[in-house]
């Protein structure tokens, strides 16, 4: 079963989130950094893949992985996204979309944990 997400992270001063698909909400986290994530939907993968771009669109929410996770020319993409993502301060987007799902912001399916 893939699960559509919404991702949302503190960086740098901004308030982010992505949208995204995957079978372990809890490894795409930690892989990405993310401070919390909601689950949006769950489905095939090309359905869940559909609605990803749907979404994206709509609300005008970035799909761009935060972390460059290929070895390959790790340090040259990484620079790229970080300037990419230095420009989103997106979070309202996400509020917008979890408000029209009736997702309580509160209610999230994955929050990292803060250590004591």
């Amino acid at each position: 079963m893939t699960v559509l997400y919404l991702m949302q992270r503190e960086w740098r001063g901004l308030m982010q989130c992505r949208v995204g698909i995957t079978t372990n909400i809890v490894g795409r986290s930690l892989q990405e950094g993310a401070d919390k994530l909601w689950v949006l939907n769950r489905g095939y993968t090309q359905e869940m893949w559909i609605q990803e771009q749907i979404i994206s669109g709509k609300y005008g929410i970035l799909q761009l992985g935060w972390k460059a996770l290929k070895t390959t020319d790790k340090d040259i993409k990484q620079i790229i996204l970080d300037e990419i993502w230095s420009t989103q301060n997106n979070w309202s987007r996400g509020i917008t979309l979890l408000n029209d799902l009736a997702i309580i912001e509160e209610e999230f399916a994955w929050q990292r944990r803060i250590a004591a």
